[in-house]
C-alpha cells in the first residue's frame, strides 16, 4: 500500500498500491467491498465530494502520470479513462 483516501462521508477506505489496483474498504465492517483495476503502476486517489466519483492515477514513483481513471463512487463502476 502507498497511498490511501477516505470518502468524504468516512465510510470507505481506499488503498493504492504500486501494481496498479486500488482495494476499497468499509470502515465500519472492515470488509474488502470492491477492488479496482484500471491503472498502471504506482495508484494515487482521491474522492470528489459532490461528484460521488472517486479519481484514481497511475505512474512509475517520481515519473509523471500516465493513466487517470474516473470511477462511481457508489457502484465503483468505471465512468472514464484517460492515457
Amino acid at each position: 500500500m502507498n497511498s490511501i483516501a477516505f470518502s468524504p462521508d468516512g465510510k470507505r477506505l481506499a488503498c493504492g498500491g504500486d501494481h496498479g489496483t486500488v482495494k476499497l474498504w468499509d470502515t465500519e465492517t472492515f470488509q474488502e467491498v470492491a477492488e479496482l483495476k484500471g491503472n498502471e503502476g504506482f495508484v494515487s486517489m482521491t474522492f470528489f465530494p459532490n461528484l460521488d466519483t472517486l479519481v484514481t492515477s497511475g505512474g512509475g514513483i517520481g515519473t509523471v502520470v500516465r493513466d487517470v481513471v474516473l470511477w462511481r463512487a457508489a457502484s465503483f463502476e468505471e465512468i472514464r479513462s484517460e492515457e
